[in-house]
């Protein structure tokens, strides 16, 4: 359920705006890098997974996330490879949301979902540096998105509410 996973909040640190995603603070682009994860990984191979991927050569459309929304170094390299395919130059948050899900099966658990979609914010960031602030914004702002998306079109129990005026600075105030 989209409005469990998606409880997404912006805590301000000395350093800036950090995303903060299910209580746990988010990678911002600099820190899902290094690719160690107590072991070395091959680029090559990554980047030859995510172009089969890319193309869906003897993979099922449903099975390309399985292969980069894992924690661990190999994972993170292939979506990062898999992202280089897009290019949302130009192309609004929404309007590359849209390019990226009609290509992309989002399923698994909330994490997995969303370190896919770190990876879509990661690169549509690269792709317009000046449209957001970080990718951590892009991220927040692609999740806001999906959830009221799932919420105005799923089948949805409980609906989002709003009992009065919207202040999504009134958790920072001290």
């Amino acid at each position: 359920n989209w409005s469990f996973w998606c409880l997404v909040a912006i805590a301000l640190n000395g350093s800036g705006p950090v995303l903060v995603a299910n209580g746990e603070p988010g990678r911002t682009a600099e820190s899902a890098t290094p690719h160690m994860n107590g072991g070395d990984m091959d680029r090559e191979k990554a980047f030859r997974l995510a172009e089969r991927l890319f193309k869906l050569d003897g993979i099922q459309r449903v099975d390309v996330v399985k292969h980069f929304d894992k924690d661990n170094s190999f994972s993170r390299a292939v979506g990062e490879e898999y992202l280089r395919f897009f290019d949302f130059t130009g192309q609004t948050l929404d309007q590359a949301l849209r390019s990226f899900l009609k290509v992309v099966i989002l399923l698994g658990e909330t994490q997995e979902r969303e370190r896919v979609l770190q990876h879509f914010a990661d690169r549509f960031h690269q792709c317009n540096p000046d449209s957001f602030s970080s990718p951590g914004a892009v991220l927040a702002i692609t999740c806001a998105l999906m959830l009221l998306n799932t919420d105005l079109h799923g089948q949805v129990g409980n609906r989002i509410e709003l009992n009065g005026p919207l202040n999504c600075g009134a958790a920072h105030q001290p």
